[in-house]
């Protein structure tokens, strides 16, 4: 018996891989997240997933063989974390928070 994980038909299974093609539609059209700190913890939870992938792809690379395939889900999780961090920051006086967090003041 061979034995072969498939990366998209795992993270498909987990639901991981709907979220992130869900916000990166969402980032074509500059739309608005209904709720960014769920999908923000999913996009986190899909992103230790492919580094999980790709860490075991050094020990196993017949096993974990779709590497480039992690590599590219790696990049796009990225900017999707990002663009879904600049929605939650949208309109936050950062300003005033770190000139707090310098003064010591919290």
């Amino acid at each position: 018996m061979r034995l072969r994980v498939n990366l998209t038909k795992a993270l498909r299974q987990e639901k991981l891989l709907q979220v992130l093609e869900t916000t990166w539609s969402m980032m074509e059209v500059r739309a608005k997240i209904s709720d960014p700190r769920a999908t923000l913890m999913a996009l986190e939870t899909l992103h230790k997933s492919i580094i999980l992938y790709m860490w075991m792809g050094q020990r196993m690379p017949v096993v974990f063989a779709d590497i480039e395939k992690a590599l590219e889900l790696k990049e796009k999780a990225e900017k999707a974390m990002e663009f879904v961090l600049q929605a939650m920051t949208k309109g936050v006086n950062t300003r005033g928070i770190v000139s707090r967090l310098t003064d010591g003041r919290s």
